[in-house]
């Protein structure tokens, strides 16, 4: 299932019990509690569209969600490229723990592994 809204085509945030729509009034109550691999899909998906927004105002070429990697890695891991990556970063990574903690709360309410975000410049794309 797309994270996207069926009536206005809007982000959609999950949660453990329903579906709900950032732009309209539009929600969708879940049977069942979706599986493990359901809810990760849904957590990277979700934070790649959040992670493009936040870091919108810094000129975002890619964003890249990863993981978890191995039994019991503790985090999924975003890596963003940016034009201008140190106002990405801000002050001492400050805007970076800010945005991560805001993902953490949809983490901890889908019990997947939080995210850990790394920014780098765009012209660094071209060497990975």
């Amino acid at each position: 299932m797309s994270l996207r809204c069926p009536r206005c085509g809007g982000p959609v945030r999950p949660s453990l019990d329903r579906l709900e729509c950032e732009e309209c009034e539009w929600s969708k109550e879940l049977r069942s509690r979706p599986r493990k691999d359901t809810r990760l899909k849904w957590m990277k998906e979700y934070a790649r569209r959040f992670l493009r927004e936040e870091f919108d105002d810094c000129g975002v070429s890619e964003v890249i969600v990863r993981g978890p990697r191995g039994k019991g890695a503790g985090y999924l891991a975003a890596t963003v490229y940016v034009d201008d990556h140190h106002k990405a970063i801000g002050k001492d990574g400050s805007r970076v723990k800010e945005v991560e903690e805001k993902l953490e709360t949809l983490a901890d309410e889908l019990g997947v592994p939080p995210v850990r975000i790394t920014v780098h410049p765009s012209s660094a794309l071209g060497r990975r």
